[in-house]
This record gives C-alpha cells, sequence and structure tokens, in this order.
C-alpha cells in the first residue's frame, strides 16, 4: 500500500510536469525556427512501422514497461518527473555543471532552441502518419501517468484534447535528447561519456512515465540521429555550432 500511495503521488506530479513540458515545447518552437535542411528529412519514409497494437511485440513492450514501473524507486520517479522537462540545459545540467545555464550561454540557448523545433517540426508529422497508441492509453496497467478521471477537470480536458493526437512513435524526447546529446558531444568532445550516459538515462524516463515503449525510444535514437546528421550540413547550423562552441569553451574550461 505504501508503494501505490507513493506511485499516485509521483503520478501526480508527472502529469503536472508533462503539461508544464508540453507548453513549454510548445513556446519554445513557436519562438525559435526550425534549421533549413530538415526539409530533406522525412521520417515516416526512413523509419519502419512500430509494432501493431495487441501484437505479442507490443505485449513485451508492455511487459518491460510495467517492470520499469515496478522498479522505480521514489528517487527515479523523481527524476522521471524532472525529466519531462525538454530543453538542452534541464536534459544535460547535471552532467554539465552550474554555469551550463541559458543565462550563461545564449549562443548555445539559441543553437539548442532551435534544434528542438527543428525536431518538433520532424516527428510530429511522423507520428501522426504512424499513429501508434501511447502505452498508458493502450494498456490500463501502464499507471504512472493516472486515468484522466484521476486528474483535475483541466489537466484532464488538456491531456484529452493533447496527447492523444501525439503519437508514441517516434519518441520526441527520444529524438531531441539523441540529437541534442550528438551536437553536445561534438561541441564537448572531452565530456561525451557523461553526455552519453545521461541521454540514456533521460530517454528511459519516458518508460519508467508510462508514455513511451522501448521501441519508440530506439525509434527515436534512429531519428535523432538523423536529424543531428541533416543539421550539420545545414550552412546556418554550422555557423551557430561554431558560435556556441566558442562560447562553450570560454564559459566551462576551467
Amino acid at each position: 500500500m505504501k508503494n501505490a500511495r507513493v506511485r499516485q503521488k509521483a503520478s501526480a506530479h508527472l502529469i503536472a510536469a508533462l503539461l508544464l513540458s508540453l507548453g513549454s515545447t510548445w513556446l519554445q518552437a513557436a519562438d525559435s525556427q526550425p534549421y533549413p535542411a530538415i526539409e530533406k528529412l522525412d521520417l515516416a519514409q526512413l523509419l519502419p512501422s512500430p509494432p501493431p497494437l495487441n501484437s505479442p511485440e507490443q505485449a513485451g513492450e508492455v511487459a518491460a514497461i510495467l517492470a520499469a514501473q515496478q522498479a522505480a524507486n521514489p528517487a527515479r520517479l523523481k527524476q522521471a518527473e524532472a525529466d519531462a522537462k525538454g530543453s538542452v540545459f534541464d536534459m544535460f545540467g547535471a552532467p554539465l555543471g552550474a554555469k551550463f545555464t541559458p543565462t550563461n550561454l545564449p549562443k548555445t540557448a539559441e543553437l539548442f532552441a532551435r534544434l528542438g523545433a527543428s525536431e518538433a517540426a520532424v516527428v510530429g508529422p511522423a507520428q501522426k502518419v504512424f499513429d501508434r497508441t501511447r502505452p498508458f492509453l493502450a494498456d490500463n496497467r501502464v499507471n504512472v501517468l493516472v486515468a484522466a478521471a484521476m486528474m483535475p477537470p483541466d489537466a484532464a480536458s488538456k491531456i484529452e484534447g493533447a496527447m492523444p493526437k501525439s503519437g508514441s512513435w517516434p519518441s520526441g524526447r527520444s529524438t531531441r535528447v539523441t540529437a541534442s546529446g550528438i551536437v553536445l558531444a561534438a561541441l564537448l568532445p572531452e565530456r561525451q561519456a557523461a553526455i552519453w550516459k545521461r541521454a540514456d538515462e533521460y530517454a528511459q524516463s519516458r518508460v519508467v512515465a508510462g508514455m513511451h515503449y522501448p521501441s519508440d525510444l530506439e525509434a527515436g535514437r534512429r531519428a535523432g540521429t538523423a536529424l543531428a546528421a541533416i543539421l550539420f550540413t545545414d550552412p546556418v547550423f554550422q555557423a551557430d555550432f561554431a558560435q556556441a562552441k566558442t562560447e562553450l569553451q570560454a564559459t566551462l574550461t576551467p
């Protein structure tokens, strides 16, 4: 019973964080323009289709989600809650230290805001094409994000209005953290081990939160790798990357 109460309380926190993260992500996408080169990237053509609903593959993935949720202690649930946020500074602030902030790094912030807008621009259409139902909607045993009836009315309406329209394949957060990790590791090659460890943890939080199947994360890793590869061919991105590299070296170098 104690564990159930802990999970229910964590669920409410996750919902609140999810709603906040959705709002901040949409605001970021509205304020920043995608890089031009992403017009070449069609994830619906690049990625395979997800496992069908009610297939043995999907059943196995649901079992993996349930196992991850059962194994999650309060600290891991709190981390999953925090990982609902989608900025590069939330993703990688812990391994990169207190100086890694948008205030200290405005050029870096702009680079990754445009990367985030680029991710949203390519992932959103692909999610509509693949239209994979999210785990917490497909199976009521996935219970970290509680049912709409258990949410405050305003939260329930926002989830019902936003989430069913947002498919599960590929994971947008996995796409973003992968592309961001590739770019950040190129900017700070001496920190790449810590960057990739954190990227894996961040992506796994989407499974712990009941928002994605494990294979959604893998599809996101493929999508994020493709996105980063496209961005490195973009002259506008290249110019922003060079400015961010200079800024990061000046700010983070001891």
